[in-house]
Formats: C-alpha cells, sequence, structure tokens
C-alpha cells in the first residue's frame, strides 16, 4: 500500500522546463506588463508559495539557485502596482485556467512538478538552468 501511494508522487527523472511553472507564467507577464497593461497581482501572490518553498528544499542545492528561486517569486513586486481590483481577479482565474489546461494537454502532474523542483538535487546552478532551458 504504500508502495502506492509513494508511487504517485514519484517523478524521479522527469524533466523540468521552466514553462512547467506558474511562476515562470507569471514573470513573463510581468516583465510584459509595459505591453499589455493588465494587472498580474494576484498571480503574483499566489506565486509567493514559490519563495517560501525554497527553504524546505530536502536535497542541498547550490546557494545561487536558491537565491534566483527566491528573486524569479519576488522580481515582479519591484516594478508592478499591488492592486488587487476585480480585473487582476478575472485575469488571475484565466491565466491558471489556461496553465491548467496546458499541464493537462502535456499530461504534466503540477503537483508532481513543483514535488520534483523541491527535491530534485543539482550540482551546480548552471546544471539547474540547463535543465530549464532545455539545453
Amino acid at each position: 500500500m504504500e508502495e502506492q501511494v509513494s508511487s504517485q508522487h514519484s517523478v524521479e527523472g522527469m524533466e523540468l522546463r521552466w514553462y512547467y511553472f506558474l511562476s515562470s507564467w507569471v514573470l513573463l507577464l510581468a516583465v510584459t506588463y509595459q505591453i499589455h497593461g493588465q494587472n498580474v497581482f494576484p498571480l503574483q501572490l499566489f506565486c509567493l508559495i514559490g519563495a517560501i518553498g525554497v527553504p524546505f528544499m530536502k536535497q542541498p542545492q547550490p546557494l545561487l539557485k536558491q537565491v534566483l528561486t527566491v528573486l524569479v517569486h519576488l522580481a515582479p513586486f519591484l516594478w508592478l502596482p499591488a492592486i488587487i481590483d476585480r480585473q487582476g481577479i478575472l485575469f488571475a482565474l484565466y491565466v491558471g485556467i489556461v496553465y491548467l489546461l496546458v499541464m493537462l494537454y502535456i499530461h504534466k502532474n503540477i503537483f508532481g512538478l513543483y514535488f520534483e523542483i523541491l527535491n530534485k538535487h543539482h550540482d551546480t546552478t548552471y546544471a539547474f538552468f540547463q535543465e530549464l532551458l532545455g539545453f
């Protein structure tokens, strides 16, 4: 019985890519804010979970990997307005639904991906980015 439960969360050997993670989508939307002008603050708040998760990584990770992970989650707070309005909430729901649909379409277990990123050891920050960027 225990083997069945643990195998449900086993994603050993799973390749990680930047577009598998909602925080990457939010960072991309934040960087392009001047183009589309859409409030992404509600999504930023949701992505704070990723920054909070860094200290709980089970495998020892390179310090630079940890710092960059936190920065990816916190950087948009530096230049985006902190506004929670109806339009922003609706946009957050739209982006969240599109993200879920894309993950379903490419057959990715969202919880497994986040479990993997928190537990997968990378010897160097370079190795981590090589995997995320696909080279």
